[in-house]
Order: structure tokens, then sequence, then C-alpha cells
């Protein structure tokens, strides 16, 4: 499983193997592993401004928690569009798209934050094999 590092002065991915790869010379024609699209998903935002307040607001708690909560709500009108997407009766690739949205938006925040969503899916997974139908909920 590859443990990505970010050199973000440079925008290169950084592996365990002490390799680099220039985010122009990634191949995004094949599938990523979890952690890569992570890494892949964050220089992309950082490359493109999204993270440019963030040193600035890392430094007060208010400020850093609103910017967080800025993130999440990214993370959720993405949802809110796949949403409008099903309900206009948009294509199935209109529907795929905005939710690939919120999964990148879901990696660049993880990327962020340097947690490792790989391995906190397969622990949830593992966990939700175990739970009830329906997680004992009536829906």
């Amino acid at each position: 499983m590859l443990s990505p590092l970010m050199d973000f002065h440079k925008m290169k991915i950084v592996s365990n193997e002490n390799t680099s790869l220039d985010l122009e010379k990634i191949n995004l024609s094949r599938p990523l592993e979890v952690n890569e699209l992570v890494v892949v998903s964050h220089c992309i935002a950082y490359e493109k401004g999204f993270w440019e307040d963030a040193d600035d607001a890392e430094k007060d708690e208010k400020r850093y928690n609103n910017m967080l909560g800025n993130k999440l709500m990214l993370i959720t009108s993405e949802i809110s569009e796949c949403q409008d997407a099903i309900r206009s009766g948009e294509p199935s690739d209109k529907v795929v798209e905005e939710l690939a949205d919120a999964v990148i938006r879901i990696c660049d925040l993880v990327g962020y934050l340097g947690l490792d969503l790989e391995t906190a899916l397969i622990k949830k997974t593992e966990k939700n094999k175990t739970r009830p139908r329906k997680h004992g909920k009536k829906f």
C-alpha cells in the first residue's frame, strides 16, 4: 500500500521508495489506489488555489474550523448537485460526474488533513459487515 507524502513546494508526489512523480506525468488512465487518489486530488486542489488561505487559517482556531466547515460544505454541495441531476433526469454520466466531484473533494480534504483514507475504508467496511440490517434502524 502506498503511503504518500507531499512536497508542496515542488508539487510532487513522493512515495516511501523515494521516487517522485510530477503531477503532469501521472497516468490517470489507470486505476489509482485510494491513497494515490487522495494525494493527486489534494495536489491538484492546492495547485489550483483551493488552499491558498490555509496557512493563515491554521494560525487561528476559529478560522481553521470555519475553513474545514467550508470544505465539508463543498462536499455537501456536490452531493446536492448529484441529487439535482437525478431529479432533473440527467443522464447517468452527469450523475456519476457529480459523485466523482464529491469523492475528489473528500480526497482533497483527507489529503490536507494527512489521513489514511484507504485504511479507514477497509476498517469501516469490515465493521459494516458485522452490523445488523440497516444498522439497527428503521430506514
